[in-house]
This record gives C-alpha cells, structure tokens and sequence, in this order.
C-alpha cells in the first residue's frame, strides 16, 4: 500500500503550536506582537514539510526562519529595482544572490541526495524515467518525474514560494479583517465559544481538532 506523508497530521501540529506560542506571548508579553511574522513562519514550515524538505522538527525552527529572511530579501530587492528605474544597478545584486543561494541551499539539502539515489538506480537499470511506481513522499515523485536537477530544484522552489507566500498572506490579512470589523471578529469568537462548550465540560480545550469543528473555522 502506498505510504505517503500524513499531512492532516503535519497541519494539526503546527496550528496546535501557534495556538501555544500565541498563547505564551499573551500571558508573557505586555507590548503588541506581530503575528504576521509568526504566521508566515509557520506557513513555511508547512509547505517544507509537507514536501519532506525539512524533517519537521523543532531544530528546523533556524533553517526555515533563515530561508524566510533569505526570500523575503530577494523580495524586497526585486521590489527595489523595478522602483529604481534606470538606477537599478544602486540595488545590492550581490546580497541578493547570496540569499538566492541561501534559499536553493535548503532545497538542495534535502532533494540532492533523493536524486543523487535516483540517479543510481536508473543507471542500475533498477528505475526507468517516467516509472509510474510512486514514491514514499512528494517530493519523492517529484524526483521520479523529472529527468533534469535543475528543472526539479526550480520546481521545488516553486511550490515552496507559492503556497507559504499566499498562505501566509492569506492569514494575516485574516487577522487585518478582524482588527478592523470588531462585529464580524465577535461574531467569530462567541461562536467558538459557544461549539466548544459541551455537557461534560464547561468549555473543550482550544486546538486543531476541536477548532475544525466549529463552524466558521472547519
């Protein structure tokens, strides 16, 4: 039977631990915080592993927020250029090429030696380009259906950029929402409220499982 990455599994964890950590920073913290930050981490960590290119463990914490810091100064050197005109050349290129290199560092960490292995096998005679067989991961067929490393790490890349960027957008502009039309945010909370309460306890414990049963957030 093929075995592939529990990702409700992956996405119960990391909203249960940005409950916690959103938790701590109310009780310990007595200046605003800035979940946008949070949110985007988080978003990241999900897409990284979801496509197996971090083990998903608390050591991952520094490799996914260097790789956040690595793109969003790509970003913002794009963003730089383009309002600079014909004086583009003023924007830093050789930063941006080092975080470039940061960012394809991760990838490559992970999907080389899955590739280096494939490569082996074809070359045994052991695994044909465009073998149907299925990998373990995603990212294991994503290695399976790419002849080309470039092409794979661009791929990679992609993904990565594409789906932790527009989540985290989506989140924080979620919370921006709710900020700014206190109703709707009421709204919002007393209906938690009042799903999570049942006849056996005063109110259910706030996390993943219990919030996928509450009506606006399912």
């Amino acid at each position: 039977m093929r075995k592939r990455n529990a990702d409700d599994a992956i996405l119960v964890k990391h909203v249960d631990t940005l409950l916690v950590k959103l938790e701590h920073e109310r009780r310990n913290s007595s200046e605003p915080i800035d979940i946008r930050i949070m949110l985007r981490l988080h978003a990241l960590k999900i897409s990284l592993a979801m496509l197996s290119v971090i083990d998903d463990l608390a050591e991952d914490d520094e490799a996914s927020a260097a790789f956040d810091k690595a793109f969003n100064y790509c970003t913002a050197y794009l963003y730089t250029r383009v309002a600079l005109g014909n004086f583009y050349w003023l924007a830093d290129s050789f930063a941006f090429h080092k975080a470039c290199r940061e960012c394809h560092a991760l990838i490559d960490k992970a999907v080389l030696p899955i590739w280096t292995r494939e490569e082996e096998l074809r070359k045994l005679g052991m695994v044909k380009s465009g073998d149907d067989e299925h990998g373990e991961t995603l990212l294991e067929d994503l290695v399976k259906s790419h002849d080309s490393y470039d092409e794979l790490a661009l791929v990679v890349s992609g993904l990565i950029f594409a789906s932790y960027e527009t989540t985290g957008a989506l989140l924080g502009w979620t919370f921006d929402f709710l900020a700014r039309h206190p109703v709707s945010y009421r709204i919002l909370r007393e209906s938690i409220i009042e799903e999570l309460r049942t006849v056996e306890k005063a109110l259910q414990d706030l996390n993943a499982q219990t919030l996928m049963g509450c009506t606006y957030t399912a």
